[in-house]
């Protein structure tokens, strides 16, 4: 019985290693995928516990922290997407179609330190609301200048 409850503590320490590990980074590279439709470079950085890293790798701790897309076709839509990644630091978007709306989805990114903006429909207010939205965003670069 001893045997039966330790098999079952270690499975299940296993699968909770294994869910906030791997899960996350899966999870990641999937939605990476999603958003390559366009034109899109992302730089990785390993991210999570020392412990973990050293154990898999870094290769499996991998998480997006730099995304810039350049393309006509990005849209209000497609930032709602990038708002999915939460590693995500600095992101730089040149584009025509995004407005205030596909901005204002940005403010659910906690880990959004960075913005720079070019050629977009983006006004002075949809980037104070952002601003109001985001405390943890120290910089947001447009053509209107810094905030």
């Amino acid at each position: 019985m001893r045997t039966l409850l330790l098999g079952v503590a270690a499975f299940a320490l296993a699968l909770t290693i294994a869910r906030t590990y791997f899960f996350f980074w899966w999870e990641d590279q999937r939605r990476i995928r999603a958003l390559s439709t366009v034109y899109v470079q992302v730089h990785r950085e390993p991210r999570g516990q020392y412990f973990f890293r050293r154990l898999f790798g870094n290769s499996l701790s991998q998480r997006a922290v730099y995304v810039h897309a350049s393309s006509s076709s990005i849209d209000d839509d497609w930032l709602l997407r990038v708002a999915e990644l939460e590693h995500v630091e600095v992101l730089s978007i040149w584009s025509p179609q995004v407005t205030d709306v596909g901005v204002a989805h940005l403010a659910t990114m906690r880990n959004l330190q960075s913005l720079h903006l070019s050629g977009t429909q983006v006004t002075e207010a949809g980037l104070e609301k952002l601003r109001l939205a985001a405390p943890k965003l120290k910089l947001i670069r447009s053509e209107r200048g810094l905030r």
